[in-house]
């Protein structure tokens, strides 16, 4: 209901708190792995949103917020702090690039698994597979036994592409089967697109002072694990990220939600690395936990900065009058 007045929530008055917003890459290019799991904005649409955030708030720097969290201090009033997950190439080739002509600085978080493309995350296999059925011709044969390893009856390439969208962790290892079915290969399209970064760029921005950190190893659904495989795919994600690049500080964001993630689990992460700041995805939200900090996604292409921070804001308002504007653990 908000979006839809977008437009007219552009003049409202911004409040003064620290935002963070995230996206995952940014792209002139269609991006086969990328563009049937969520849309992208262009090089255009995101420079627009640097621009429009600029005009209205601080940078906040990687350091200052980092300080202020391990000491309890207030963050600078009306600040930004962009992030970036999943540690895709875009981020060398096109986010890095602008962002340092414009001297902002971002976070950006790794999975440890996915950089220097030595595997593929299982998401962006499902993308690459949609993108195979919907522009290649398929044997009947092949996609019938696609369908049965799914589980399912064939009953279309629609209905097909219905279910391949549908496979989550624990199941994702049929993908595999798939892509052999249909004659693709993981393991050919890393070596040949190459969709993560390398460590060497991860070395490069880090040097010119761009900030990163964990993001699990293996970018997967933390709700579906036990409360020892989150922590593990946590802490061994940031202590990678850590030792690997030489890194200091500890930094983590939660992949797709935090949601149901208890409170004894922060606290054990903060016995590993008592200096850990984490951040979720569930919009302008305060948090129970300690040294959380939550974010909004600023990734939808239909919708520029002008239109989702002020939207964002009204919607922190609303939830906080019928007291929904804090996560309790």
């Amino acid at each position: 209901m908000l979006y839809s007045q977008a437009r007219l929530l552009r003049n409202m008055e911004l409040s003064d708190q620290a935002i963070f917003p995230y996206y995952h890459t940014v792209s002139n290019d269609d991006l086969p792995h990328v563009k049937h799991i969520y849309p992208i904005k262009d090089e255009k649409q995101f420079i627009a949103d640097l621009e429009y955030l600029a005009r209205k708030y601080k940078i906040l720097y990687p350091s200052v917020f980092m300080e202020c969290l391990l000491n309890g201090k207030p963050l600078p009033e009306r600040s930004f702090l962009l992030t970036f997950d999943d540690g895709m190439s875009e981020v060398y080739h096109v986010i890095y690039p602008i962002l340092k002509s414009k001297g902002i600085p971002a976070v950006f978080f790794l999975n440890n698994s996915f950089i220097d493309n030595k595997n593929l995350f299982y998401r962006h296999q499902i993308s690459l597979i949609v993108n195979h059925l919907l522009n290649e011709k398929t044997e009947l044969s092949a996609l019938q036994k696609a369908a049965e390893l799914l589980k399912t009856a064939f009953d279309g390439t629609d209905k097909l592409i219905s279910e391949i969208r549908k496979v989550e962790f624990p199941f994702h290892g049929v993908l595999e089967q798939v892509n052999e079915l249909l004659g693709l290969s993981s393991e050919d399209f890393l070596e040949t697109t190459r969709p993560y970064l390398s460590s060497a760029q991860v070395v490069e921005m880090k040097n010119e002072g761009f900030y990163f950190g964990g993001h699990t190893v293996n970018h997967f659904p933390l709700r579906k694990l036990s409360p020892e495989e989150q922590k593990k795919e946590i802490i061994d994600s940031v202590k990678w990220v850590k030792d690997h690049f030489d890194i200091p500080y500890s930094l983590f964001a939660f992949p797709f939600s935090d949601k149901g993630i208890r409170l004894s689990l922060f606290e054990s992460l903060y016995e590993e690395f008592p200096g850990l700041v984490l951040m979720g995805n569930s919009g302008i939200r305060k948090d129970t936990a300690p040294r959380m900090v939550q974010r909004f996604s600023l990734e939808d292409p239909n919708y520029s900065a002008e239109d989702t921070i002020p939207v964002a804001l009204a919607h922190a308002q609303v939830n906080k009058l019928i007291f929904r504007n804090k996560i309790r653990r």
